[in-house]
């Protein structure tokens, strides 16, 4: 089993709006150390002037194969968790 390591950013498909530090909304395809994001239900999704970003990326994690990504998150209460992108192993 690989172990996985830090990850300087993650590559989003199509990629996602995230939400500057002034408050303006940018599209972009990576997502890395802190950057404000919204999740909802467990997925990244855009955010927007109606839905503002609710959690800030802490870390990103990975293997050396890309099969298993995951950010380490905190939310807007300071509760830290983890949100797994790709797990291939399953």
């Amino acid at each position: 089993m690989n172990q996985l390591m830090k990850l300087v950013a993650i590559w989003i498909g199509d990629g996602v709006r995230i939400e500057e530090e002034d408050g303006s909304l940018t599209r972009s395809v990576r997502v890395c150390k802190g950057q404000y994001i919204r999740v909802e239900d467990g997925v990244i999704v855009d955010c927007s002037i109606y839905k503002p970003a609710n959690y800030t990326i802490l870390e990103c994690y990975g293997d050396i194969f890309s099969s298993v990504l995951e950010i380490e998150l905190v939310d807007n209460a300071g509760i830290v968790s983890r949100l797994r992108i790709k797990d291939e192993r399953i």
